[in-house]
């Protein structure tokens, strides 16, 4: 039996706020190795050269990026020397998405940076060989001027993540599948 999302707290638990240089964005535990606990956000959140912070509970703890896939958009990092309490990692899922589907997020675009917000809409459309391989509308869209920030955040539907969101364009959200970027 696969592991569910049980409700939207476990989602606000799992994401934390990233800086990177002037970069703000959203990360979320995926796994935990032993003591380690492991992160995926976007890549661009992350610029060269620049010390990596997360913010859990109000509190600044270093990541390192363990790798990055430019070519998706997407960086997994480690948290170091993190809290001594594990965070619950969201369970993942390799799956293809019909449009028209719900899904739902929570992160931290530059306006809401200090509370996070949760968001919802549907998939508008695949893009399938594209960096980002769905587009998103998103219901809160009007509510905020910018959603930068919001880039690296858990998409999430059927109680499992299955994207990774990455950009922002006029009307829409764009976002990377789990299963584009499973063998790295």
């Amino acid at each position: 039996m696969s592991q569910k999302i049980l409700n939207p707290r476990q989602i606000e638990t799992a994401t934390v706020q990233v800086t990177c240089g002037n970069k703000s964005g959203t990360a979320f535990f995926v796994a935990t190795e032993g003591d380690k606990q492991i992160l995926l956000t976007s890549e661009h959140n992350l610029p060269e050269g620049q010390p990596v912070k997360l913010y859990l509970n109000e509190k600044e703890v270093d990541a390192e990026i363990l790798e990055r896939i430019p070519a998706r958009d997407v960086a997994i990092l480690e948290l170091k020397n993190g809290p001594a309490t594990i965070i619950p990692a969201l369970p993942l899922k390799k799956t293809e998405i019909p449009y028209d589907e719900n899904w739902e997020t929570y992160g931290f675009p530059t306006q809401r940076v200090e509370s996070g917000g949760r968001y919802t809409g549907t998939v508008s459309r695949t893009n399938n060989g594209t960096k980002w391989d769905v587009d998103l509308e998103c219901e809160q869209y009007n509510n905020l001027d910018q959603f930068d920030g919001l880039s690296g955040s858990p998409l999430q539907m059927d109680r499992h993540v299955v994207r990774v969101i990455g950009y922002d364009t006029v009307g829409t959200l764009g976002a990377t599948s789990i299963s584009s970027i499973t063998e790295i």
